[in-house]
């Protein structure tokens, strides 16, 4: 194989998965190659920001431009590599059941991050019972279910907000912005769908699960935290993502609004 095909090949191999095309040049390089070096570094940045992610440490947006920078700094190193470069076989194995493995348990481990941050979201109602209090928990998606009721079904229409145009939009920032306790949620959802984005193999298998995991309310205010762009970066992995479709609109304040997501 001449050198422009294994260089093309690699490329594809990095349409797969940021980790396909890191596995790809570190399988074809030899140990002696002055490059041998940068993939061992672009590796070790790989896991760790994988391990980050796991985590929670940073937004998905932080780890994204770091897996960005990894992309382009793993473009360039293929383009630079010379057939002395290359171990004496100079073709790449076939793609491995165990990578599309890796990739799955690592998608169902960020689900479980997921409910973990869903589970963590509260509300806490205070009934007066005569002279005494009554407090009433909600959590997870029963929380959910209750912000979705009180802030994103009935109130721009309760208050005869105009529920097409601009005062929505400010509506949704200004709640987004103060109720703070669903940030770390977006946040997650955020990334798993850029993870889902990066996975060209099980893309749909991915995008279907995690679909199938998440209530109505839930989605609803999904895509009103994207509206409200108050989350550097989800509005457009949401827009991006073709997770929200118009089979969300009959739950919404307006039909209309889903327009406005683009």
């Amino acid at each position: 194989m001449d050198l422009i095909s294994i260089r093309k090949e690699m490329k594809e191999r990095m349409a797969l998965g940021l980790n396909y095309g890191i596995q790809a040049v570190e399988e074809i390089i030899a140990p002696e190659s002055i490059h041998s070096n940068e993939i061992i570094n672009y590796k070790s940045q790989y896991n760790d920001l994988n391990r980050i992610a796991s985590q929670n440490i940073l937004d998905y947006a932080q780890i994204e431009m770091g897996l960005n920078k990894i992309r382009m700094g793993l473009i360039d190193l293929i383009d630079r590599l010379e057939m002395e470069d290359l171990r004496d076989r100079q073709e790449l194995p076939e793609v491995q059941n165990r990578d599309l493995q890796y990739r799955k348990n690592n998608f169902f481990q960020l689900l479980d991050i997921h409910f973990v941050n869903l589970n963590q979201i509260k509300v806490e109602l205070t009934y007066s019972a005569g002279s005494a209090k009554e407090i009433d928990l909600k959590t997870g998606r029963e929380a959910m279910d209750y912000i979705y009721d009180h802030y994103m079904r009935f109130p721009v229409k309760d208050r005869k907000l105009d529920i097409v145009g601009q005062s929505v939009i400010n509506y949704v920032q200004d709640f987004f912005e103060k109720y703070t306790r669903l940030e770390v949620y977006m946040k997650t959802v955020g990334f798993i769908l850029e993870y889902i984005k990066e996975d060209k193999v099980e893309q749909h298998f991915f995008k279907g699960v995690f679909k199938s995991i998440l209530s109505t309310p839930e989605m609803v205010l999904i895509f009103y935290c994207a509206l409200s762009d108050t989350i550097p970066g989800f509005k457009k992995t949401i827009s991006s993502s073709g997770f929200i479709d118009e089979t969300i609109q009959p739950f919404l304040m307006s039909k209309d609004h889903l327009a406005l997501l683009n």
